[in-house]
């Protein structure tokens, strides 16, 4: 598992370079973002999940809300000029989609921690 979470890592870093060598566009970069930003999320919520049924309060740092980094990243990048309209549009779709993930984990939290009746 924390391997699987250091590979996409590497591939995070990989993708910077790339990026900033202009080898790939901010359009591939920022898309690339968000598709690791979904297998991460799946990996740390599978590994963290008993761990934040038990302690929610902790959950502000193992299961942080994926998508602000990414979301000023593409406005950025869009205010910069750097994507157009519809990148933009596709961009927000996919943030959307990962934010919607976040919320089904928190519902499944919740869920778990009403069947073993622990407090809210």
């Amino acid at each position: 598992m924390e391997s699987d979470l250091s590979g996409i890592s590497l591939r995070e870093e990989k993708l910077a370079e790339n990026w900033e060598a202009n080898r790939i566009s901010t359009y591939h970069y920022l898309s690339s973002l968000i598709e690791l930003a979904h297998q991460r999320s799946i990996l740390k919520f599978s590994k963290n999940k008993m761990i934040l049924v038990r302690y929610p309060k902790w959950s502000p740092t193992l299961h942080k809300r994926p998508d602000e980094t990414l979301r000023k990243q593409i406005s950025e990048a869009y205010a910069k000029g750097q994507i157009g309209d519809q990148e933009l549009e596709f961009l927000e779709k996919e943030l959307s989609s990962l934010l919607a993930r976040w919320d089904a984990q928190w519902r499944e939290i919740s869920s778990e921690r009403m069947k073993l009746r622990y407090s809210r």
